[in-house]
């Protein structure tokens, strides 16, 4: 069952973005390095979608759920460019309290922090009787679902939005990604035993249509480039792609893995492609007016595909 908790008193505002991940120690991940790559690739998002169509000036206040919300730095970056007089009722899921209570933080005027639920999307299908949200967003948060649970999570989404206006947003790397592919890699290679893979892009947007959700996509190049001289921040990025920060030694000069990530260097830097799809969705009883008013938010583009 998914565990509700108070949002924590409001802490000293910070003007800085929050980092995405916790500060760095031994056994952990560099906050900085990744959340500079982060931005780039929200910064992307951001200039996709039609902000003012889907929080328009005026309106009446706006149901939002964020799953796996981090540190917030989305809706951080977001936040300039909504309409400040327009209240967001901000609910925000993770299954880690320090997530929780950064995200907390950076949730100042439009957005109104609600309710932060202590659990993962697939054990939170108790939401649906809350609340029908008018917006639902999961950043880069579903690649860790297996595709039973992934099933599970799309039913609860399509039930939590609200019938008539309800969008979900979804972003995620394809499955020709470089994260998804080195985490695979480094997977058979070291952690054989795991039966966890990188759930990417195009299960999920299988899995809207297995339930009639009406789903339009936008493909954003992401690109995260590193220079060779940078040993620090190439191995902290590296680290964060295969999700383990405490690797064996050695584990880039095995063959297989020095080979592949080589294939991406272009004279004194890497450049590593990650595909990624941001697909917007309705309700499946919205039907074509769903599909219709989806498309106010996403222009069609060469790269589009409609589910």
């Amino acid at each position: 069952m998914p565990k509700l908790t108070s949002p924590p008193a409001p802490p000293t505002v910070s003007s800085q973005p929050t980092p995405t991940l916790v500060p760095n120690h031994k056994g952990t991940l560099n906050a900085d390095i990744w959340s500079t790559i982060v931005e780039e690739d929200y910064a992307k998002v951001l200039s996709t979608i039609h902000w003012d169509a889907l929080f328009p000036k005026g309106a009446i206040p706006t149901q939002l759920l964020d799953i796996g919300c981090g540190t917030g730095t989305f809706p951080h970056m977001l936040r300039p460019q909504l309409p400040p007089d327009t209240p967001i009722f901000y609910d925000y899921m993770d299954p880690a309290h320090y997530c929780l209570s950064m995200c907390q933080q950076v949730l100042h005027p439009p957005y109104q922090a609600r309710r932060a639920f202590h659990t993962p999307i697939e054990e939170a299908s108790l939401l649906t009787s809350t609340t029908r949200y008018d917006i639902i967003w999961a950043l880069q948060s579903l690649y860790g679902l297996t595709p039973r649970t992934l099933s599970k999570a799309i039913g609860t989404i399509n039930n939590a939005l609200n019938p008539h206006r309800g969008t979900v947003i979804i972003m995620l790397a394809k499955h020709d990604a470089f994260i998804p592919q080195i985490y695979e890699r480094y997977t058979r290679l070291y952690s054989p035993q795991k039966t966890r893979h990188y759930l990417t892009a195009e299960p999920v947007l299988a899995g809207l249509s297995t339930q009639a959700m009406p789903a339009i996509v936008r493909e954003i190049d992401c690109i995260h480039t590193i220079s060779i001289r940078d040993e620090y921040r190439l191995e902290q990025y590296l680290q964060q792609c295969i999700m383990d920060s405490q690797p064996p030694d050695g584990w880039r000069h095995h063959p297989q893995m020095r080979d592949f990530i080589d294939s991406f260097r272009h004279v004194d830097v890497y450049r590593f492609p990650n595909p990624t799809w941001v697909i917007l969705g309705s309700p499946s009883q919205s039907g074509l007016a769903g599909r219709r008013r989806l498309l106010t938010y996403l222009e069609p583009v060469s790269t589009q595909i409609a589910a």
